[in-house]
């Protein structure tokens, strides 16, 4: 887990760069005159796997220490990242190079400009997370719900399903589960369905899919159901993604 610096790493850090940028030749202050953080504080060996210079021996510990931390303004954080040039031997040189101007005359880092650097890494580390968990999050996604349907002429158990992913999902079958684990896949939809079906499903779009109770009440009969069930409603599409959700209970001896 990728951890931050602790308040006296960063102190250190802020009292021995001056509030300039440690790239040589390079006047950019890190705290503007108005307090507003301009500056980034910099890995030398990378927080991630992904990133420039990864050490894969460092500890989470190590890569948040003072030692592998360097602040520099955004031009030059952006330049550094071509490692072919700027090598951890390089930029460790170039931290110590820097620091050792201020040794003398550190940067008295102020409360307010602590809490700021403060608050921007926890806002850093936080997008970090939304982003991981985006990334590992399945696009392909349905929201299933068991809804009354009814008309001047009948009654309908309907399954509605909702594309709530980034992808267009292509259904290629759907159907109630009943508890001796066989499925209610091939009874006849009626009209107020079969209308509006579509197989292609648009992120944001829903599908509706149901049959009449009378008929779900007659095929359980015949299959020698009798009281309440509950039936496993579920779509599944073309590449191996299943959705399900569960109905409230039927009672199947209305329909005697």
């Amino acid at each position: 887990m990728r951890q931050k610096p602790t308040e006296q790493t960063i102190k250190k850090l802020f009292a021995l760069s001056g509030n300039i940028c440690a790239f040589p030749g390079c006047d950019q202050t890190i705290f503007d005159k108005h307090d507003t953080l301009i500056g980034e504080i910099c890995h030398i060996e990378a927080a991630n796997q992904e990133g420039e210079r990864f050490n894969k021996t460092q500890s989470d510990q190590e890569r948040a220490s003072f030692e592998n931390l360097i602040l520099l303004c955004a031009n030059h954080h952006k330049v550094t990242n071509d490692v072919s040039i700027y090598t951890v031997t390089t930029l460790k040189a170039m931290k110590l190079n820097h620091e050792s101007h201020f040794k003398e005359h550190p940067y008295p880092i102020s409360e307010k400009e602590l809490g700021t650097v403060l608050s921007s890494i926890d806002n850093n580390l936080a997008q970090i997370a939304k982003n991981t968990a985006s990334a590992r999050r399945d696009p392909y996604e349905m929201n299933l719900r068991f809804v009354t349907c009814v008309t001047a002429d009948s009654g309908y158990l309907a399954l509605e399903g909702m594309n709530t992913g980034d992808r267009t999902i292509t259904l290629s079958s759907w159907g109630f589960g009943l508890p001796d684990d066989t499925y209610l896949t091939q009874l006849y939809m009626p009209p107020i369905f079969a209308a509006g079906f579509r197989n292609k499903i648009q992120p944001g779009e829903n599908v509706l899919v149901g049959f009449e109770y009378f008929q779900l009440g007659h095929e359980l009969i015949a299959k020698g159901y009798t009281g309440k069930i509950r039936f496993s409603g579920f779509f599944k599409d073309q590449i191996g993604h299943k959705w399900s959700t569960e109905s409230e209970p039927f009672d199947i001896d209305e329909y005697r």
